[in-house]
């Protein structure tokens, strides 16, 4: 009667939570350990961008002339901020999830541990009882049989077993409570150091607004003059666009020709190991080093003169001041020209695919040259407003293609 007494609080409590308890808890932290590594790793990401974006602000010579392009780079710093803040509340929901799922996990400790405790004390009370009415040495020599003796002291074997394996489970589950306290306490001073940092964006970013509204009012201070200016450059890019159509429509009529007298292709973009270009799409390695897009791909309203459209057949990457440029991807060189607004520009072909890079000062390669992934082919124009920024698109054949859609997260 007593065995059965012994054995059932043991097996009651350890069978259902020794291995699908432990699981839970390890697959929940697992969980927090990644999403939570995952959203800092982006903030850090965010901010580096922040950093960048303000250091090449910094560089703009300030005048009325640039209240046009430090208008891109505001809005670029405030998407940015929007973004950090909404990945700091993101952290923080998270951590309160996490929390709550610790506290369920708590407060199913301490119920075990009182259930153990509880069944523990029945079984110490037991054993004392038994150390008082007889010695363990009387209670083998009180015995009708050898066989019976023997079976008595196995007996005192699984008690002794058994007290031991309590006061281990015991201890084990305290050492459980402690470590899930511990991390609930470290989580809340992430916590309070992320509620202060995001006051602190929320803050900044009420700043960067307050510019914005004053560059916007700026421009529409003098509509007029920057209306010219816009028109200007969409005579600048239909230019461009011109100058690279005619380098692929010539690559094309060179290589239909050849095609048609067995000839060898006059381009070497064949033999260079550029086939897997169009494989890579969201994994190019960015022309420059640093900086921020400026003007997205395509069509667009201007961000403040009203029934004014920009578009745009690339991207435009505002960077440091004279900036080094750097292929994307291994190529050949297919053309080199100046062109007005855009000062140099260098075409590069991949097999059916082309790279465009504008606005150099200096280049640094030559027509027909095997060109290597991270090459170094110019350097960037520096403006009156002491600005460089880079032009570049992306083609397959005839068709413009969204850069930032190639170029990798930096």
């Amino acid at each position: 009667m007593f065995q059965r007494k012994l054995d059932f609080p043991f097996q009651t409590i350890m069978k259902p939570y020794k291995y699908v308890f432990y699981f839970l808890m390890l697959l929940s932290s697992l969980c927090h350990a990644q999403t939570r590594q995952q959203l800092e790793a982006e903030r850090m990401r965010i901010i580096e961008d922040i950093v960048d974006t303000d250091k090449i602000l910094k560089q703009t010579k300030k005048n009325k002339n640039a209240a046009l392009e430090d208008l891109k780079g505001i809005n670029s710093q405030i998407a940015n901020r929007q973004k950090l803040i909404a990945n700091i509340q993101a952290q923080l929901k998270n951590s309160d999830q996490y929390i709550a799922g610790i506290q369920e996990q708590i407060d199913t400790l301490e119920n075990q541990l009182k259930s153990i405790q509880s069944n523990y004390g029945l079984f110490l009370k037991n054993r004392f009882r038994q150390s008082q009415t007889r010695k363990n040495w009387m209670y083998l020599l009180n015995s009708n049989s050898l066989n019976v003796a023997f079976k008595k002291w196995l007996y005192l074997k699984q008690f002794e077993k058994k007290s031991k394996a309590k006061a281990a489970l015991i201890q084990d589950k305290n050492t459980e409570l402690q470590n899930s306290i511990n991390e609930i306490n470290e989580i809340n001073a992430d916590k309070i150091s992320l509620l202060a940092s995001e006051k602190e964006h929320f803050k900044i970013l009420e700043n960067e607004k307050t510019q914005k509204q004053y560059l916007v009012n700026s421009i529409n201070a003098e509509e007029e003059k920057f209306k010219s200016i816009l028109k200007n450059r969409k005579k600048e890019r239909e230019q461009l666009n011109t100058s690279i159509e005619n380098f692929i429509l010539r690559e094309f009529d060179t290589s239909a020709t050849n095609e048609n007298t067995n000839d060898k292709p006059s381009s070497h973009a064949a033999v260079v190991g550029t086939a897997s270009f169009g494989k890579n799409k969201g994994k190019l390695t960015w022309p420059v080093s640093s900086g921020f897009v400026a003007s997205k791909f395509g069509k667009q309203p201007h961000p403040t003169i009203k029934n004014i459209e920009i578009s745009n057949n690339g991207i435009d990457i505002r960077t440091e001041k004279g900036a080094e440029v750097k292929a994307v991807f291994d190529g050949i060189v297919l053309g080199i020209t100046e062109i007005q607004g855009f000062n140099n520009m260098i075409i590069i072909q991949h097999q059916n695919y082309y790279t465009v890079y504008s606005k150099l000062d200096e280049v640094y390669i030559s027509l027909g040259d095997e060109i290597k992934l991270g090459q170094t082919i110019g350097k960037l124009y520096i403006d009156k407003n002491q600005q460089s920024e880079l032009h570049f698109e992306v083609w397959e054949n005839k068709t413009k293609l969204n850069p930032q859609t190639w170029l990798r997260r930096k």
